[in-house]
């Protein structure tokens, strides 16, 4: 990663920093409370049926959580180790892990059936 780009990211991270005060505790308020954002994991969801599933910039984590209700494995992935430490936090299943990387590194998890990344670029 550029060192301009770093910086940006750390900057955008205080900003996200400050919000994941606010973020969703469970699914029921992550349902209630993101809308729109919720609602591209509800069209996944099906997609994601006993699959291997890489959910990329999974914040904090309820995208994530929701696509493991199908999948034989959900890897969220983020860049944003505050995210990922709430992600964890409240999330959990078997079938459900949370993973600290920088995909402009490449990947050693294998294979994937279904990749997911919402809400990331406008970030």
């Amino acid at each position: 990663m550029l060192r301009r780009d770093r910086d940006r990211h750390t900057a955008v991270g205080a900003t996200w920093r400050r919000r994941l005060m606010i973020a969703p505790r469970n699914l029921k308020e992550a349902a209630s409370r993101c809308g729109r954002h919720f609602a591209r994991y509800l069209y996944a969801l099906p997609l994601a049926e006993g699959k291997r599933v890489l959910d990329i910039a999974c914040g904090t984590g309820y995208g994530a959580a929701k696509l493991a209700e199908t999948a034989a494995e959900v890897v969220g992935m983020d860049i944003d180790a505050e995210r990922l430490r709430i992600a964890r936090g409240r999330f959990s299943g078997d079938n459900l892990r949370f993973e600290l990387h920088d995909l402009h590194e490449p990947l050693d998890e294998g294979g994937f059936d279904l990749i997911t990344c919402f809400e990331t670029l406008e970030h």
